[in-house]
C-alpha cells in the first residue's frame, strides 16, 4: 500500500504511530515495516506480568503517564504506566514495529499467538487478494486458528494454504481452517473485525463445517498392519470408532497438543525419527503409513523407554529426560537448536501404557533410564539434559552414570530447582508432631513471608539455619530418598491438587507419584560441572543462592545461563527462540 501510494502521488509516504494520549513515532529516517523511531523515552515493551522486555523481544506497548496529570494518571494508568493494547517490539537499531493487538492474541494452549503474523503469510500467497486469522473456540486449547481468505485463484485450496503456512509459520501457528469468501469484515479505518470472523465460523460450524466425521468405509481398500496399528492410535486419541485411511487428523478433532501425543506414540510404536511437522505435513493414516514404510527400512530397535526424536549424526548423542507427565513435546520444540550431527533422543515414563508400573523414587525411575541410555551409548561420555521434574531425574541418571565409572560430559537442566527435601521434610515433621497446631505452620508462615518479601534477609537467615540443620541429619544416609514410613504424610502435606489443573485429569494419578518421588529424593553429590537454563531465582526454597540449590550438588563449576519468560510460558514464543538460542551456543561447546 505505501509504495502504491508513492507511485500514485509522486511524494514520499512517511509511517506515524499516534494515539489520542501521544504522538509516538516517526519513520523518518525509514525502515520498511516499522513505526519509526519512538519519541518518548519512557516507551517500554513489557510482558503479561509486567516485566520491561529486551530489544527483539514482543510485547505490549506501554508508557509514562501524563505528565503533571495525577488524577488522570490514577483513573486510567497502571502503576503510573499507560498500557496501550498494543503489540511490538523494539529492534536493535531502536526502530518499533507493531505486531497486532493485545486482544486480539489467541490463546492457544496458553500459547500467545498474534493473529496479524498469519495475515502477512497468508497474503503472502500470490492467490491470495485479503486475508484475516481469527480465533475458535477449542475444548481443549481454549482457542484454536482460523482464516477467512478471498482468492485471487479459485484453484488455491484450503489444503494448498496450509501447506503454504506450514513452510512459513511453526506448525501450531497454521489455520486449522479456512474459510473462502468474497469480503473480509472490515471497520470504517480499514481493520479487519476478527470478532465477526469467529462469529460467522461458529456459524458455520454449527451447520457443518467445522469439525469433519470420518469419511465412511474403505471397503476396497484393506489395511495393512502399519495402518492398523494407526487406526488404533488414531481411535484412542481422537476417541472415534470408525475412522478411514484418507481422513483428515484434524478435520476430525485432532489439535496441536494431540499432534505432539500421536508423534510420539508413532514414534514409539515404530522406533523411527520423524520431523515435528510430521502431523501436519502426513495427515492421514495411508500417507503416515507410506512414511513410516520409508522410515522402517533397515529400522533399529530401541529400548521401549527410548524415543528417537532424531537418528543420525556423527557427535554423542543427546539424551532428554521426560518431565512431568512422561512425554516428549518440550523436546521437539527445542529440536533446532541442536546441531543437525547430534542424534537426539527423549526417555519418556512409565505408566503411559496399560499395565505399565510406575516406580515410586527418583532412583528407581534413573536405574532402569542407564540402562535404556546404555542400549543406544553403550559408553561415555554421555549428554544429559531434563526439564523441570525431568531435570530431578536427569540428576539421579548423572550420578548413577558416574557410579557405575562413566563419565557426563554435558548436564543441563533447564528451569529447576534442586530439591529442597530438607524444607519439605520440615513441613511433614511439623505436620505429623503438632496436626492443626500453630508451631505445624512455622515453616508455611517463613515460605510465605519469603514469597511476599523476596529479599527480607532475616527471613533467609532463618530458613537457611534450619536446611542447614536438617540437611545434615537427612544426609547421613547413604539412602537418595526418605523413608517409606513418611511417603504417606509427606504426599498429603506437600502436595496442591490445583498444582495439576492444566493438566488431562487422566494423567494427574501418575503425575501425584512423580511429584512426590522428586519431593522425597535426597540429592548427593554429582562429581562434575552442570549448567543450569533459569528463568530467574527460587526465593523459597533457596533464598539468595542463583544456582537454585544446585551449586552445592555438585564439585564442578554450576553455570547459570539466564532465560526470560517463566515456567509455563518458556516453551512458548517469543520466550522458547532465546531458550534454543542459549542451547544451542552451550551445547555447541561440547561436542
Amino acid at each position: 500500500m505505501t509504495q502504491e501510494l508513492e507511485t500514485l502521488l509522486g511524494v514520499r509516504v512517511i509511517d506515524i504511530y499516534v494515539m489520542s494520549e501521544a504522538y509516538i513515532s516517526m519513520n523518518n529516517p525509514g525502515k520498511p515495516g516499522s513505526a519509526g523511531i519512538p519519541f518518548i523515552s519512557e516507551l517500554e515493551i513489557r510482558d503479561d506480568v509486567g516485566h520491561a522486555l529486551p530489544r527483539g523481544m514482543s510485547g505490549e506497548l506501554v508508557f509514562d503517564g501524563y505528565l503533571n496529570a495525577p488524577e488522570e494518571n490514577a483513573a486510567a494508568f497502571s502503576d503510573g504506566w499507560f498500557r496501550t493494547g498494543d503489540l511490538g517490539y523494539v529492534d536493535e537499531d531502536g526502530y518499533l514495529f507493531l505486531t497486532g493487538r493485545k486482544k486480539e492474541l489467541i490463546n492457544k494452549g496458553g500459547r500467545k499467538i498474534a493473529p496479524a503474523e498469519i495475515d502477512a503469510v497468508l497474503l503472502s500467497n500470490p492467490g491470495v487478494r485479503d486475508a484475516m486469522a481469527f480465533r475458535i473456540p477449542d475444548p481443549a486449547l481454549g482457542d484454536d486458528i482460523a482464516a477467512m481468505v478471498v482468492r485471487d485463484d479459485n484453484q488455491v485450496s484450503e489444503d494448498a494454504l496450509c501447506r503454504y503456512c506450514l513452510d512459513r509459520l511453526v506448525p501450531f501457528k497454521v489455520p486449522r481452517k479456512v474459510l473462502f469468501t468474497d469480503e473480509i469484515p472490515k471497520n470504517a479505518l480499514g481493520k479487519p473485525l476478527r470478532d465477526e470472523g469467529t462469529q460467522q465460523f461458529t456459524g458455520a460450524a454449527a451447520s457443518g463445517y467445522g469439525i469433519t466425521e470420518p469419511a465412511g468405509d474403505d471397503s476396497c481398500l484393506r489395511p495393512s498392519t502399519t495402518e492398523e496399528i494407526l487406526m488404533q492410535i488414531w481411535q484412542g486419541i481422537l476417541e472415534l470408532p470408525d475412522i478411514t485411511l484418507h481422513d483428515d487428523f484434524f478435520r476430525c478433532g485432532g489439535n496441536s497438543l494431540t499432534a505432539i501425543e500421536l508423534l510420539i506414540k508413532i514414534q514409539r510404536e515404530f522406533h523411527i525419527s520423524l520431523p515435528p511437522d510430521t502431523i501436519y505435513r502426513s495427515p492421514t493414516i495411508q500417507e503416515l503409513a507410506d512414511l513410516i514404510r520409508q522410515k522402517t527400512t533397515g529400522k533399529k530397535e530401541y529400548h521401549p523407554l527410548i524415543v528417537p526424536i532424531r537418528d543420525g549424526g556423527s557427535l554423542p548423542p543427546l539424551f532428554c529426560i521426560h518431565p512431568l507427565g512422561g512425554w516428549m513435546n518440550h523436546y521437539l520444540k527445542i529440536l533446532p537448536a541442536v546441531d543437525n550431527s547430534r542424534p537426539v533422543f527423549g526417555i519418556r515414563g512409565r505408566g503411559l501404557e496399560p499395565g505399565e508400573e510406575l516406580p515410586k523414587t527418583v532412583e528407581a525411575t534413573a536405574k532402569e533410564q542407564v540402562d535404556a541410555v546404555r542400549t543406544v551409548q553403550k559408553t561415555g561420555p554421555y549428554h544429559l539434559m531434563g526439564f523441570s521434574n525431568g531435570g530431578i531425574i536427569t540428576f539421579e541418571l548423572a550420578c548413577q552414570l558416574q557410579e557405575q565409572g562413566e563419565r557426563t560430559a554435558f548436564l543441563g537442566l533447564i528451569d529447576v530447582s534442586a530439591p529442597a527435601t530438607e524444607v519439605r521434610y520440615i513441613r511433614t515433621l511439623a505436620a505429623r508432631l503438632f496436626p492443626g497446631r500453630t508451631l505445624g505452620k512455622i515453616p508455611a508462615f517463613f515460605e510465605r513471608s519469603l514469597k511476599t518479601h523476596p529479599d527480607s534477609c532475616i527471613d533467609k537467615w532463618i530458613m537457611k539455619a534450619i536446611q542447614m540443620v536438617f540437611h545434615g541429619v537427612l544426609f547421613r544416609s547413604a539412602a537418595k530418598s526418605l523413608p517409606e514410613s513418611v511417603a504417606t504424610v509427606h504426599s498429603a502435606v506437600n502436595f496442591k491438587e490445583e498444582s495439576l489443573s492444566h493438566f488431562p485429569r487422566e494423567s494427574h494419578p501418575n503425575m501425584k507419584v512423580q511429584l512426590n518421588a522428586s519431593r522425597m529424593y535426597l540429592p548427593h553429590t554429582f562429581d562434575g560441572d552442570l549448567v543450569l537454563f533459569s528463568t530467574g531465582p527460587d526465593p523459597i526454597l533457596f533464598p539468595g543462592d542463583i544456582t537454585r540449590g544446585w551449586g552445592s550438588r555438585i564439585t564442578g563449576k554450576c553455570e547459570v545461563i539466564a532465560v526470560p519468560g517463566n515456567h509455563s510460558n518458556l516453551f512458548d514464543e517469543p520466550y522458547l527462540g532465546v531458550l534454543c538460542e542459549k542451547i544451542r551456543e552451550t551445547l555447541g561447546a561440547y561436542r
